[in-house]
């Protein structure tokens, strides 16, 4: 095919399109592209996200049947189209299209339906690429169509539907991120300040000038009250564990002869509020909702269970 294909033209044979995507990318192209090529602004790209959200789309399972067709007569340029799943929506899918000069391994077109793609920060592209390179390093386009078949380009997508959040098993267990990007707010400053982010953080309204020019709090949230925890026994020798009991367990005498004359039977307002937390945390079901003449009575044999 000398013009671009349909996407429903494109070739849909599996057994014959090993050789066609053998060597036909490598890693540092992909690098290239999304790092040292040329932004919507003509300076170079540096977009990482989009080659860690493309192999998260492979690894995820996101990735459809690669397709391709041929804009020249000569096969020197190959485009190759898929389908990406939504990673939130997913009856919903991407349709991406790339563009290669298979003489010099070089991306020539991005193109898809997602906005990023205006911006050439398009990560569903890297996702197309990364199964290419893929697949060249497993060694599944170096055999024949003849000898066995092509199974590595069916579809990896994951046969996802839609189910109650009790139902939903994850994977992977979620990690926590135990490590900062920077230490101190002296290295994110003089990170913003450098020659690549300076232009960008002056931006009014970008995320990284609100960083640059946020104020540091007078009061951090992690400052650290109580004293380290030591050892735990009968006797209160643990100083973090003594201060919390100083403070909320322990009465003095004088205190003790207070709450004791104030609770001295039920008709005091602490015990009156203590057993309205009970019955309403522990017997709510239970408590009459219907304004009547038997709501006092009601009201009176639950206080007597409960007593």
């Amino acid at each position: 095919m000398k013009d671009m294909c349909a996407v429903s033209k494109f070739n849909y044979c599996f057994k014959k399109i090993n050789k066609h995507y053998r060597y036909l990318i490598l890693i540092s192209d992909i690098y290239d592209f999304y790092i040292n090529g040329p932004a919507c602004d003509d300076h170079p790209n540096l977009n990482h996200r989009s080659i860690s959200e493309g192999l998260n789309y492979l690894h995820s399972g996101w990735v459809g049947a690669i397709k391709h067709c041929y804009k020249t007569v000569n096969k020197d340029i190959i485009t190759l189209a898929v389908q990406i799943r939504f990673s939130q929506r997913i009856i919903n899918f991407h349709n991406v299209e790339v563009t290669v000069n298979k003489a010099n391994r070089q991306i020539v077109t991005v193109k898809c339906n997602c906005t990023a793609s205006e911006g050439k920060s398009c990560s569903h592209s890297a996702g197309l690429l990364f199964k290419i390179v893929e697949a060249n390093k497993c060694g599944f386009t170096a055999s024949s169509c003849t000898d066995k078949e092509c199974i590595w380009n069916h579809s990896t997508q994951e046969n996802v539907l839609p189910d109650s959040i009790s139902n939903i098993r994850g994977k992977n267990e979620s990690t926590v991120n135990t490590s900062l990007a920077f230490d101190t707010d002296e290295q994110l400053m003089d990170h913003l300040n450098s020659s690549t982010l300076k232009e960008l953080s002056a931006i009014p309204g970008t995320i990284l000038n609100h960083l640059k020019s946020a104020k540091p709090l007078s009061h951090p949230h992690n400052k650290r009250t109580l004293p380290d925890h030591e050892l735990h026994n009968t006797n209160m020798e643990c100083p973090a564990c003594f201060m919390t009991y100083e403070k909320y367990v322990h009465l003095s005498t004088t205190d003790a002869v207070l709450l004791a004359q104030s609770t001295v039977n039920q008709k005091c307002a602490l015990w009156t509020t203590q057993r309205k937390l009970r019955i309403t945390s522990s017997t709510a079901a239970s408590v009459p909702k219907k304004v009547g003449t038997d709501l006092p009575s009601g009201l009176q044999i639950i206080c007597t269970q409960h007593s």
